[in-house]
């Protein structure tokens, strides 16, 4: 072979390599990207995770010392003292305003919801002596029941659920409220941050009254929402009040749209929260 045809076939080779090197490249690049892609949604859905606990804890901690306008701690809160501590969503989860923009400006207390509720367990006639905490909690997975079986939502508000919050994902999965009654929770072993609204986390029946707060949250991933969908994050925050043992609920002036027992009330027009306090037998 001549010397010059050689070279042309060897010129050739090279040609085809750097076209295979092409073709992989162009092959695995969508992939590469997408990876990016999945890994930067899994990075935003853990942090607002993170954000959203958060959000619970600074709520219940807000609920669980009210304090009025002078800074004294108060026993009594009203849905517009709930509206203050509710409001502090925003600066721990910045996210719902950008978010609630994007789905049309929409209210930011259509993009997600908060709940908070007083649980009272008992029934309230037993004495703290037969109501006891089982000591084996830290050590046995399945723990004995303890005295107090039954929790009581005494009062319970939140946001409203409306059509459009239905649109945003987390009304499909949350009321307005907890199911204010007796013995309307029921007891689970689950000891995370979201056992669920009608379920109370086992390890909490003991004499007295607690602070529940509820977030819900929609996310929707911005690269692999084809694949994943949206998913609600639900976080519960459980605090005892600071400075008393109960913390009473003044129902707005709405009329009561329930029973004398069970009250409910629809402050949607003044403050946008909607409210149960249940007052009948334990």
């Amino acid at each position: 072979m001549r010397k010059g045809a050689a070279l042309s076939v060897a010129q050739k080779l090279g040609r085809n390599v750097e076209g295979i090197a092409a073709l992989e490249f162009a092959l695995l690049a969508p992939i590469m990207i997408y990876t990016i892609c999945m890994g930067f949604d899994i990075g935003t859905a853990t942090l607002i995770g993170r954000r959203l606990t958060n959000a619970a804890d600074v709520v219940a901690e807000l609920v669980s010392q009210q304090t009025n306008s002078s800074g004294d701690p108060i026993g009594t809160i009203t849905n517009s003292l709930l509206m203050g501590d509710f409001f502090s969503v925003v600066a721990t989860f910045p996210n719902v305003l950008a978010d609630a923009a994007s789905k049309g400006n929409i209210p930011w207390q259509n993009d997600i919801q908060v709940i908070a509720s007083q649980v009272e367990f008992g029934p309230e006639t037993i004495s703290p002596a037969t109501c006891v905490v089982p000591t084996n909690l830290a050590t046995s997975a399945t723990p004995t029941s303890p005295g107090c079986s039954i929790a009581n939502v005494v009062w319970s508000a939140g946001f409203k659920a409306t059509q459009a919050q239905y649109q945003t994902g987390w009304a499909s999965t949350a009321g307005s409220t907890r199911q204010c009654g007796a013995g309307t929770l029921t007891e689970t072993k689950q000891t995370t941050a979201s056992p669920g609204l009608t379920t109370m986390p086992k390890y909490l029946y003991a004499p007295g009254d607690i602070i529940v707060v509820d977030v819900f949250y929609t996310y929707r991933p911005m690269f692999t929402r084809w694949f994943t969908g949206s998913f609600t994050y639900e976080r519960s925050a459980y605090i005892a009040p600071r400075f008393f043992t109960k913390l009473t609920y003044s129902a707005p002036a709405d009329t009561n749209k329930g029973t004398t027992t069970l009250a409910i009330y629809d402050d949607s027009a003044n403050t946008g929260i909607y409210s149960c306090v249940y007052s009948g037998p334990t």
